[in-house]
């Protein structure tokens, strides 16, 4: 009796273990499909990638592909102690629309981009349809923030980021305003006390996958 008992105790924790990965799964790769899915299916997936960055669970952190330059303005892996000058001198008023945790050690900020930017040219028909295309961009930005709490998203990280010493290199950004891909991986270290940033710029045809410090 007693060794059913005890059969049927470890086939409930196996169980429940089960569960909670595939509950966590769920949480980190699915859930922002049905929060933004709707509203951007890129931004949804962007951040289900950057979740996938952020856990500890091994089954789900893996290399993944991040894409700057379409619905993602930039993103940006950050120590502790650059926060500050980030909020103020990359983009000011930057903790008026995000909120990262001061306590933890470093931070994953990603910033959404809301449509695109129009010029007016002083040329009465053009400007019509700049006005237009402003109208739309107003409507898009408001549709996607206010209803799909699209904004910019920051995952405050309990390790602080020890690789890349340089905050250039882990600032991803598109500087000839196109899509770019990059295989991103955030791998702790063997001792457990420190994140490192693996970056590396994919090119046409290249896979992402892990590669050694």
């Amino acid at each position: 009796m007693r060794k059913g008992s005890i059969r049927l105790s470890i086939v409930i924790i196996a169980s429940l273990i089960f569960l909670l990965i595939v509950l966590g799964i769920v949480y980190y790769r699915y859930a922002p499909y049905f929060r933004y899915g709707m509203f951007s299916p890129c931004w949804a997936s962007t951040v289900s990638k950057i979740n996938a960055l952020s856990t500890d669970i091994k089954i789900i952190n893996k290399p993944q592909v991040i894409e700057v330059g379409d619905c993602l303005i930039e993103i940006a892996f950050l120590r502790k102690e650059e926060l500050f000058d980030f909020e103020e001198h990359v983009w000011k008023d930057f903790s008026k629309f995000v909120n990262c945790d001061v306590e933890k050690e470093s931070f994953i900020i990603a910033v959404p981009r809301f449509g695109e930017k129009r010029e007016w040219s002083w040329n009465p028909f053009t400007d019509v349809a700049v006005a237009i295309g402003k109208t739309k961009d107003l409507i898009e930005k408001t549709w996607k923030e206010k209803l799909g709490g699209i904004k910019p998203l920051c995952v405050s990280l309990s390790k602080p980021i020890r690789h890349p010493a340089n905050l250039d290199e882990r600032i991803l950004r598109s500087k000839s305003g196109e899509t770019v891909k990059y295989c991103v991986e955030l791998k702790v270290t063997d001792d457990n006390k420190y994140y490192d940033v693996v970056i590396r710029h994919l090119r046409e045809g290249e896979k992402c996958e892990e590669k050694s410090l």
